[in-house]
């Protein structure tokens, strides 16, 4: 077969050649190229070269090539770039240079190219520009030269280069912005020199730039900002200082600069801001000064900026701030004073702010909001007061929010909520009031929410709800009252919920659940109960969930289930019941349930199941019942179980189990029987799962010796675990039945040999497990017969040193991974 072509003719009319590794080579590939493709000339306007070993170009390559546009090299291996090695390439309009191994540029390297229009350097290793490097390319408007490791410019780098209008030299290691350095570039209007290593500008750095638009200084060391550096810059729209380490700021730095839109002080060190810093910047939308150590705001500081949209003081240590500052910023729409040290929030302070539509004030000391400090907010949709000191809410303090969608309160210390307080809040969605210490509900306090679709009340002291308190809340879908005191819900607690679809109940000392407590919650689709004192389910409690397909009540007092208990529930999927203290499941417990995929009943105090526990659950596929005190399985249990796909037994006292246990489960793929107290296996257990079963543990059981009769009938299994037995013996055939086995799990054992034999036809099994045991003659040929094999762990065994290094070095240990094997499913 031919070698793929180096060099082809792209739809951007260029020759692209790449991994060629000689200059010859690149010659005699293009040449084949042209001729190849028929390309034409007046086609062939571009060269890229990517991946090529070059070292040394010369001007000789490009003589035969004055009718290129462009010319691209990039991750080449190329070490000097000689002078005039473009001087051929009159007609050349965008030179792109990137990712190369240039260490070496010559002065005039660029001489020549007077029509060049474009030119990227990029990812090299130039540190040091060549005084007039740029000198001959008097046609160039946009010059990229970022990520190079340059450490300096010169004054005169761009003396004759009065056409640019955007440079790019970020990503270098620039230390400082020398006086005139830009002054001929007139018609420049991007300037970015973000992600340097700037310390000091000098005072006529930026001087001449009188069409600049866009300057970004952020990501440098800059301390100080020399009074009048900005002056000449009567254009500048977009200031970008971020990042920065500047400490203070002359009170006319920003003279001047009449046309600024956007301004980025945000992450200095910035602690004090004269008063009229901003006061020439008539046409600035965007301010923010985030993540500095400002402590006061002058008043009057914001004063004419009446175009101003967005603030951002985030992240300072500012404690107060004066009334009225924001009296001129009418047409505000986004105000962060989030993480500060506010104590309060005055009512003059937001006046006049009628276009507002975001603001936040959350982690600050807040302990007082005066009345009517939001009146003038008639278009805020999102407001944030989380996380501050806020104990009272007066009655109108939220008056004017009819535009209000979502309302933080979190993690504040409110105590009560008085009725009325949300009267306004028309447009309310959402509604977070974790985290603090309310104690009562009182009717009425969320009447006329009808919008409201989350509320969020975990986290409090709440022992009681008054009847019908949620009744006007027609749109809300998730309600969470976990981690409060509840002990008595009343009949009423949740009337006119009919939208609800998930509801937390979990941690509180609920014990009382009269029946009728749900009728009113027809589209709930989860409920959590768990971490209560429930010791009973009052029946037909869930007869009226027509939707409900996840119930968790983990971690009760719950001890029986009864005939009927979750009658009603047809569409229930996940039941988990564990960790209660159930010793009792009658006969038709379970009734009703032919939709439910999971049940478990892990860590419970059950002692035996009864013939027709199960009855009903035909779709049930995974059954946890570990961590019980299981002695015996009727054969009969599990017949019911017909999709069952997973049966976790772990953690009961089984000794023997029935040879007709699994008679009708013929879907059954994985069983875990680990930590039992089994010694043996009857001889046809798993016949009716022979095509299905691929999982198997015995962990941490009694099993004593493995022949080819202690595991029958199970040609598909693909896991078997049977660490921390006391298994002495593998009797070579052992595993003949077992053809498709992939993990074995040995260790902790008292093996004290194996042979080949004992492995013989594993040829699809990857890892074998045998630490710990009692192994001291081992030939290294043993598992050569598994022809899959990749892990073997020997650790633990009294075998020479020599030994182990040998099997170490043959296979290789398996890395910690965190894997999720056909265990215990967590509970949703």
């Amino acid at each position: 077969m031919a070698n793929p072509a180096r060099c082809n003719y792209r739809f951007w009319h260029a020759i692209h050649c790449e991994k060629i590794k000689t200059l010859e080579e690149l010659n005699t590939e293009m040449q084949e190229c042209i001729k190849r493709d028929n390309v034409q000339l007046e086609d062939y306007q571009g060269l890229d070269l990517d991946g090529c070993i070059i070292d040394y170009l010369t001007p000789e390559f490009f003589e035969d090539k004055d009718h290129l546009e462009k010319v691209k090299m990039i991750h080449c291996t190329i070490v000097k770039l000689p002078s005039g090695l473009f001087e051929k390439l009159k007609n050349v309009k965008e030179v792109n240079i990137g990712f190369n191994t240039i260490t070496d540029i010559d002065e005039k390297v660029f001489s020549g190219l007077n029509n060049l229009d474009k030119l990227h350097f990029y990812g090299n290793k130039i540190d040091k520009l060549p005084e007039n490097i740029f000198g001959d390319l008097v046609s160039l408007t946009e010059l990229s030269f970022h990520a190079n490791g340059v450490k300096s410019i010169n004054s005169d780098l761009f003396k004759n280069n009065n056409q640019l209008t955007e440079i790019s030299l970020t990503d270098n290691d620039i230390t400082c912005l020398p006086n005139s350095v830009f002054e001929n570039l007139s018609s420049l209007r991007i300037l970015r020199l973000e992600n340097n290593k700037i310390e000091s500008v000098d005072q006529d750095a930026l001087k001449g730039l009188k069409a600049l638009e866009d300057l970004f200084l952020f990501k440098n060391l800059i301390k100080d900002l020399p009074s009048g550096v900005f002056q000449d810059l009567e254009s500048l729209k977009q200031l970008d200082l971020n990042k920065n380490n500047i400490e203070q700021l002359d009170c006319n730095i920003f003279s001047g600069l009449h046309n600024l839109t956007s301004l980025d002080l945000s992450n200095n060190k910035i602690k004090e801001i004269p008063s009229n810093l901003f006061s020439s910047l008539q046409k600035l939308e965007s301010l923010k000064l985030s993540n500095n150590c400002i402590e006061s705001v002058a008043p009057g500081i914001f004063k004419g900026l009446r175009n101003l949209i967005r603030v951002s003081f985030y992240n300072n240590l500012i404690e107060s701030l004066p009334s009225k500052l924001f009296e001129d910023n009418i047409q505000l729409t986004l105000l962060k004073l989030g993480k500060n040290r506010i104590q309060y929030i005055q009512k003059e302070l937001l006046e006049g702010l009628n276009n507002l539509q975001e603001f936040s004030a959350e982690d600050n000391n807040i302990i007082t909001i005066e009345e009517f400090s939001f009146k003038d907010l008639c278009n805020v949709n999102k407001l944030n007061l989380q996380n501050n000191k806020i104990e009272v809410l007066e009655s109108n303090v939220f008056s004017g929010l009819q535009s209000l969608e979502q309302f933080h309160l979190r993690g504040n210390k409110i105590k009560q909520l008085a009725v009325g307080v949300f009267k306004d809040l028309k447009s309310l969605t959402c509604i977070s009031l974790e985290e603090n210490c309310l104690e009562v509900l009182n009717k009425g306090v969320f009447d006329g929410l009808t919008k409201v679709t989350q509320l969020q009340l975990y986290k409090n002291q709440i022992e009681v709800i008054e009847p019908a308190i949620f009744e006007d809340l027609k749109s809300l879908e998730s309600l969470f009252l976990g981690e409060n005191k509840l002990k008595n819900l009343e009949l009423d607690t949740f009337k006119g919920l009919s939208s609800l679809t998930y509801l937390t109940l979990e941690d509180n000392q609920i014990n009382n659940m009269p029946k009728g407590l749900f009728d009113s919650l027809q589209s709930l689709r989860s409920l959590y109960l768990s971490c209560n004192v429930i010791d009973s389910l009052a029946t037909e409690l869930f007869l009226k969930f027509d939707s409900l397909t996840h119930l968790d009540i983990r971690n009760t007092e719950l001890s029986a289930l009864y005939s009927g208990a979750f009658i009603g529930l047809i569409t229930l999927s996940q039941l988990d019941l564990s960790e209660n203290k159930i010793n009792l499941i009658e006969p038709g417990a379970f009734k009703g349930l032919s939709n439910l995929d999971y049940m478990s009943l892990y860590k419970n105090n059950i002692t035996e199941l009864k013939v027709d526990t199960f009855k009903g659950l035909d779709n049930l596929n995974y059954l946890e019942l570990g961590g019980n005190s299981i002695k015996s399985m009727n054969p009969e249990v599990l017949k019911p179980l017909l999709q069952l796909a997973t049966l976790r037994l772990s953690g009961n006292q089984l000794a023997a189990l029935p040879d007709n246990m699994l008679t009708e489960c013929h879907n059954l793929s994985s069983i875990d029987l680990s930590e039992n107290n089994i010694t043996e296996l009857p001889p046809n257990i798993f016949k009716p799962v022979e095509s299905s079963l691929t999982f198997l543990s015995l962990s941490r059981n009694q099993l004593e010796e493995l022949t080819s009769e202690t595991i029958r009938n199970t040609p598909n299994l693909q896991y078997l675990y049977l660490d921390e037995n006391k298994i002495k013996m593998i009797k070579p055939g052992a595993f003949d039945n077992l053809k498709s086995l992939m993990e074995l799990l040995l260790h902790d054992n008292e093996i004290t040999s194996v042979t080949s034999d004992c492995f013989t036809g594993l040829n699809d099994i990857y890892r074998i497990d045998l630490r710990n045991n009692q192994i001291s003659d081992l030939s290294i040929n043993t598992f050569d017969g598994c022809k899959s094999i990749s892990s073997i762990d020997l650790d633990g065994n009294p075998l020479p040193t020599e030994v182990l290094d040998q099997f170490n070095l043959k296979y290789h240990k398996p890395e910690p991974i965190i894997c999720i094997c056909p265990g215990r499913k967590p509970s949703f």
